[in-house]
């Protein structure tokens, strides 16, 4: 007879002093993990501020415990958790990430943004969401070089962020256009600087035509000209399979986009060329064809380590204007979980109703 199943058992009441055996802090956080993973906040809550009660070094389920917080707004909540970890010792680039995040929504920019730059300068985490929460915060404080600075600095390691560009796009029309004209000089005098054409390219494609004059045109020749120079350069065709799609080129756009595809680019980069060619086919009248790039980009994207909420969200769009309410809401709670910055200012521009919960 095997006793030592009924030993155990006996043993874990003896533990408990209550007659019954305990929940490990390890049982509680993973199903909070999986009550999160699902939606069910209130549900997750319970179980991760037990395992956390149990055991404060459940760092996972404490961050857990934090996003829900954010989630609901409840940034005092969520700092509380959130300021005595990042002074521990189990402190890591994501728990000051989260903080700095958290600062920046309770309105401390100052000390938001020296956060940041701490994970920028001495972590190295976070990529194009950190130098754009930075710059944020930069920008907050006025001070919009050290915010220029920042974006440039983000577009070097991730030149096809287009969440660095919308804030780039929203400095002081003033900074832009010095910034650019310096940096057309510059390039000039180049006979490569692929890289930086793209990333040149890409600006002037989105900044207000006061800023730098022609500033449509020149985008366009310099992308065309980088993708000229290294037509094996995915990330160029890309941009301006892109460019030709916002010019309403659409037959351009889509054989420079394919073209992209046809070059094996990793998940990262499939993933917005897809999404790119699903709104070159939607503004063709190809809705089938559109829905399928969608998915398609979606399937890369959920592969990718930081997925692109910015990619996502468009075929949220796509899902809402077609009275999809209930595929919208599933995707943009997956997307709360990417990036819950980006999922906040969805909501907050009117285009979609808030993800489900049980809260």
């Amino acid at each position: 007879m095997n006793l030592r199943i009924p030993c155990l058992f006996f043993a874990n009441l003896l533990a408990s002093g209550t007659g019954m055996p305990q929940t490990t802090a390890d049982a509680y956080a993973a199903r909070g993990s999986r009550s999160f993973e699902e939606g069910l906040y209130a549900d997750a809550r319970k179980d991760l501020e037990a395992a956390v009660k149990l055991d404060r070094t459940q760092v996972e389920a404490l961050i857990l415990l934090v996003r829900i917080h954010l989630i609901e707004k409840d940034y005092d909540g969520a700092a509380d958790l959130l300021i005595p970890l990042a002074q521990s010792p189990s402190a890591d680039a994501e728990s000051r990430m989260l903080l700095a995040y958290t600062l920046e929504k309770k309105g401390d920019f100052r000390l938001a943004a020296a956060l940041l730059e701490l994970s920028i300068d001495i972590i190295t985490w976070g990529g194009d969401a950190t130098y754009a929460a930075a710059a944020r915060a930069r920008i907050k404080l006025g001070d919009y070089e050290r915010a220029a600075t920042l974006c440039e600095r983000g577009m070097e390691s991730s030149p096809n962020s287009d969440r660095l560009l919308r804030v780039y796009a929203s400095l002081p029309a003033d900074v832009i256009g010095k910034r650019i004209a310096d940096r057309l000089a510059k390039l000039s005098g180049e006979k490569d600087g692929g890289a930086a054409r793209i990333v040149l390219g890409r600006i002037l494609s989105a900044i207000d035509a006061g800023a730098v004059p022609n500033a449509r045109e020149s985008a366009t020749r310099l992308l065309a000209e980088a993708a000229a120079r290294e037509p094996e350069n995915i990330s160029a065709q890309y941009n301006l399979g892109r460019l030709e799609r916002l010019a309403w080129h659409t037959v351009d756009a889509k054989r420079s986009l394919e073209k992209a595809l046809s070059l094996n680019p990793d998940d990262d980069l499939r993933t917005l060329i897809q999404t790119q060619l699903a709104l070159a086919e939607l503004a063709s009248g190809d809705e089938n064809a559109a829905e399928r790039s969608f998915r398609s980009a979606l399937d890369s994207n959920r592969r990718c380590s930081q997925p692109s909420a910015d990619a996502a969200l468009e075929y949220v769009r796509f899902l809402n204007l077609r009275s999809r309410d209930d595929e919208a809401k599933k995707l943009l709670t997956e997307i709360s979980r990417w990036d819950l910055g980006a999922a906040e200012e969805f909501l907050a521009s009117g285009q979609a109703a808030p993800p489900e919960s049980n809260r």
